[in-house]
């Protein structure tokens, strides 16, 4: 990051404007359990992992970042909760925006 007056998240802040990843600096979820996000690695039962999305979503829904956090998991076909989307409603999206544009 670039060097200047202001504090970390303020850099931050005016790096997002030039794109890149500085975004993910300022996430609710830095730092956070990944299971949370993407899920245990063992079989989880139907209620358990709509709990787990829901309870991510929460904190999805302060972030300051969530538009770019939901770009960037389309772009990068990330899978687990992102910009308070799971990957299937990510893909939905993407359905929708594609038949807009035909």
């Amino acid at each position: 990051m670039s060097g200047g007056k202001g504090t970390r998240r303020e850099r931050v802040r005016e790096e997002i404007g030039l794109g890149g990843e500085a975004w993910k600096e300022l996430g609710e979820c830095r730092g956070d359990d990944p299971t949370r996000w993407i899920g245990p690695d063992r079989d989880e039962t139907r209620e358990e992992r709509v709990a787990r999305e829901d309870d991510a979503k929460v904190v999805c829904a302060v972030c300051e970042v969530q538009v770019q956090c939901l770009e960037w998991a389309v772009a990068n076909r990330e899978r687990g909760i992102w910009g308070s989307m799971t990957d299937r409603e990510r893909r939905g999206l993407v359905w929708i925006r594609d038949r807009r544009t035909r």
